[in-house]
């Protein structure tokens, strides 16, 4: 006796509506990471004094990333646009991509907000966030009357 795999997907399916949900649904033909939004790598230490972000941006600018501090949200945000245009006698060729993103972090408490310091390097992006004491509040008994 020999053991025989059984597939319940028949080649041609009685409803066809069925069976493009199921060719559409199926993940190694659409793999679901090439349908999100690309967001850069970023990896988060925490040290004594400080909490470290590193962000993958290979290939952007420092000119074009934007970081700040908004409503105790790190954003960091990058846009870049490229055309180009070729004419000749005959035709024009004309070209363009956009590409963009938007991560923002909440901030702990204990975050120095103004010493913040950012360093882009090799297609990567350090921030340094100094971490600053933060006053705790004591407990307090009340007195009963």
């Amino acid at each position: 006796m020999s053991l025989i795999n059984f597939n319940n997907r028949s080649f041609i399916p009685n409803n066809w509506s069925t069976a493009l949900d199921s060719f559409f649904d199926d993940d190694h033909f659409f793999d679901k990471r090439k349908r999100t939004a690309s967001l850069p790598a970023t990896n988060i230490e925490e040290t004594d004094s400080a909490f470290v972000v590193k962000m993958a941006v290979p290939g952007v600018d420092k000119d074009k990333l934007n970081v700040e501090v908004k409503d105790n949200l790190l954003i960091i945000s990058s846009e870049m646009e490229d055309r180009q245009e070729e004419e000749e006698k005959n035709f024009t060729r004309r070209e363009y991509s956009f590409q963009s993103f938007k991560r923002s972090f909440a901030l702990p408490d204990n975050v120095d907000e103004g010493s913040i310091k950012a360093i882009h390097q090799k297609g990567e992006l350090v921030l340094t966030l100094p971490k600053s004491e933060v006053e705790t509040k004591k407990s307090k008994q009340i007195a009963i009357d």
